[in-house]
């Protein structure tokens, strides 16, 4: 039964991969799924579908790697570009989880952090004028 779904899936996707290139139709999903691509650098993959199987496991990794990447380099030259961050930026030096909320209860940690950031929106707002 597993062999009929996946060829099922398979299927409906060769289907809609189809009317998508062909610009009948513009799914959501796919649409989505090309601009990770794209952001990642992995266009190829796109062009290449059917042709190169580069393997699930593979590209997931490789997607999920660019994508904190991409993620922390952006962090990095926020906190170091933003006037507000001068003292934030010598205290937080890496972008990871601060061993302080790694040994409080989990109900506690979760509530700093939730604290934590309504503050941080407050001043946002506040900065703001609004």
């Amino acid at each position: 039964m597993a062999k009929r779904a996946n060829f099922h899936i398979g299927y409906n996707y060769s289907v809609l991969m189809q009317l998508y290139n062909l610009n009948i139709y513009k799914s959501p999903w796919l649409t989505n799924v090309l601009q990770i691509l794209n952001s990642c650098g992995l266009r190829n993959i796109w062009t290449e579908q059917g042709r190169i199987d580069y393997g699930v496991e593979w590209l997931k990794c490789r997607v999920k790697q660019v994508l904190l990447d991409q993620f922390q380099q952006q962090w990095y030259s926020d906190v170091r570009d933003s006037p507000k961050c001068f003292l934030y930026k010598e205290i937080k030096t890496e972008l990871k989880i601060e061993n302080y909320l790694k040994n409080l209860p989990r109900n506690v940690s979760r509530t700093l952090c939730k604290y934590n950031r309504l503050v941080t929106i407050i001043y946002q707002l506040k900065e703001e004028g609004i």
